[in-house]
């Protein structure tokens, strides 16, 4: 009976764990704020605080002397070469890594929404023509982007004001937002984006095996011959 207390107080823990939304919360008045919160929580992603950002100059710095050492005890004189296969495996993991992500994203991104946006722009240049365009381009960024990002997501808008100045001769911006996902949503997003990747790495790991074995079979200097052949009978 305890057992099941457990097990279920565990199933209990996880779904509300799972039901929670990660928010993002992004503030752009002269400077840019970024925090992302679940629940009470929250962390402030930009800007990096300075104690952070030394950390993080140290910790590169450590890690760059680390290889450099690594490097020298292997072979001090000797460059790095990439060859063709290297290159190709890299294009191919890169493809498949494109084909992973793709579905999946586009699937999560259906699930995000954005809330509470608010954008209010006041447009200035150095003269009236100058202020017009700048209006046009800004506007037709603005209602165009908020369209795309319509079409792909939930959005909730609070508002969009942008305004001429012909006083002034600089571009005046307020931006805020929330974007809002759940853990579920993120969770499974992740994992079918690992499982898709590990199928087509296998896919891909199966085909390279089987072109060697038909290589290695065949012979390398048959290929070739094989592939003369064939033209000269079309051409006969």
């Amino acid at each position: 009976m305890v057992g099941w207390i457990i097990f279920g107080s565990i199933l209990l823990l996880l779904g509300i764990l799972l039901s929670l939304s990660i928010t993002f919360r992004v503030q752009y008045d002269d400077d840019l704020t970024i925090t992302v919160g679940v629940g009470k929580f929250r962390y402030t992603l930009v800007p990096v605080s300075q104690k952070e950002e030394t950390d993080v100059k140290k910790d590169s710095k450590k890690v760059k002397k680390g290889i450099q050492k690594e490097q020298k005890k292997v072979n001090p004189k000797a460059k790095k070469k990439v060859e063709k296969g290297d290159v190709k495996e890299m294009v191919f993991l890169a493809l498949d890594m494109l084909k992973s992500v793709l579905l999946p994203m586009r699937k999560l991104l259906s699930r995000v929404r954005i809330t509470a946006l608010s954008v209010d722009i006041t447009v200035g240049g150095e003269d009236a023509a100058e202020t017009a365009v700048l209006y046009g381009k800004i506007s037709a960024l603005v209602y165009g982007g908020l369209a795309t990002l319509r079409n792909l997501m939930t959005v909730k808008v609070e508002r969009v004001a942008i305004n001429c100045n012909f006083l002034q001769d600089h571009i005046d911006q307020k931006v805020f937002f929330k974007i809002k996902v759940r853990v579920l949503f993120a969770v499974w997003a992740v994992l079918r984006m690992a499982c898709r990747l590990l199928v087509h790495t296998f896919r891909r790991a199966k085909k390279n095996a089987a072109d060697k074995k038909e290589e290695s079979q065949n012979g390398p200097e048959n290929v070739p011959a094989k592939r003369e052949s064939t033209g000269d009978n079309r051409r006969k």
